[in-house]
C-alpha cells in the first residue's frame, strides 16, 4: 500500500481529479482518500509510488509518498496435538520424537 500526503486536496473534486489520475497510471488500483487527512492510500497492481507522485504533480496536486508497512499475519491457532504443539499424538507412532510428548 503506498500512502500519498496531497495537502492541495481539499474538495470531492479533488479526489475525483486525484483518483483518475492515479487510475490513468494503474488501472487496477484501488484508491481510498481521507480529506480530513488529506491523505490518499493507494493499493496498487502494478503502479509504483515515483509513478503516482509523477502523475498527481503533472494533474496539479504535489504529493508525498510513503510506503506503508504490510500488515502482519494474522496469528495462527494453535495446533490441536499433544501438549507441545508437535502433532505426533494424533497419530499412532512408534516412538515420539525425544523429549516429545512424553
Amino acid at each position: 500500500m503506498i500512502d500519498l500526503h496531497v495537502p492541495s486536496m481539499t474538495c470531492g473534486g479533488c479526489v475525483r481529479a486525484i483518483t483518475r489520475a492515479v487510475e490513468a497510471v494503474d488501472p487496477g488500483a484501488r484508491v481510498d482518500a481521507d480529506l480530513a487527512t488529506r491523505h490518499v492510500r493507494v493499493t496498487p497492481a502494478t503502479g509504483s509510488a515515483a509513478a503516482f507522485e509523477a502523475a498527481l504533480r503533472q494533474a496539479g496536486y504535489p504529493a508525498t509518498a510513503s510506503v506503508a508497512a504490510p500488515a502482519p499475519a494474522p496469528a495462527r491457532a494453535p495446533r490441536k496435538a499433544g501438549g507441545c504443539g508437535c502433532g505426533c499424538a494424533p497419530r499412532v507412532v512408534a516412538a515420539p520424537r525425544a523429549g516429545c510428548c512424553t
